[in-house]
């Protein structure tokens, strides 16, 4: 009893590595990273020089329009892709008739839903930590604080969770 809880807790998670071997296979991931890197980049480019690049110094102490501008990008992002990226994670299973061998092994229904929702989160992620480099350029113009940088961090962090875990259970009753 006490060897099966033990291995349990070890993170023997193989489902999360065959979701995330299937995703990297996938040319759409890439696509989708690319293009929103660049549409963010490019945007925050625009946004600099039209309102940052009077002067060098005019600048300083006006972080605050950039950084709200990136934060409200991002929950654009999570709301739009993060719930058809989450919604698939079983409803896959179910079309090509494999959810019943899932069930058959020695995976616990909880295991199984929470290394799909792992599994679909991780992609998620990655988008929001693209935009790293502009909110350390936010940052270092000043006028955000780093509490706002981190409760906007937890904020972002939360609701990818949040949306993930109501998109899955969307999939789950489908």
């Amino acid at each position: 009893m006490a060897k099966k809880i033990l291995r349990r807790w070890r993170l023997d998670w193989p489902l999360l590595g065959k979701e995330l071997l299937e995703q990297a296979t996938r040319k759409q991931m890439y696509v989708i990273r690319v293009t929103y890197a660049l549409v963010l980049f490019g945007v925050f480019c625009v946004y600099y020089a039209r309102h940052l690049a009077e002067g060098q110094l005019l600048a300083l102490g006006r972080g605050m329009g950039p950084f709200q501008f990136l934060v409200t990008a991002q929950l654009v992002t999570i709301y739009l892709f993060l719930p058809p990226l989450m919604a698939g994670a079983l409803a896959q299973e179910k079309e090509r008739d494999t959810l019943g061998l899932l069930f058959l092994t020695d995976l616990t229904p909880w295991e199984l839903i929470l290394q799909k929702y792992v599994g679909r989160l991780i992609p998620m992620l990655t988008l929001l930590f693209l935009s790293l480099p502009l909110l350390a350029v936010a940052y270092s113009l000043g006028g955000v604080s780093a509490g706002m940088l981190y409760s906007s961090a937890m904020t972002l962090f939360l609701t990818c969770l949040w949306v993930g875990a109501l998109a899955l259970e969307c999939s789950a009753h489908e």
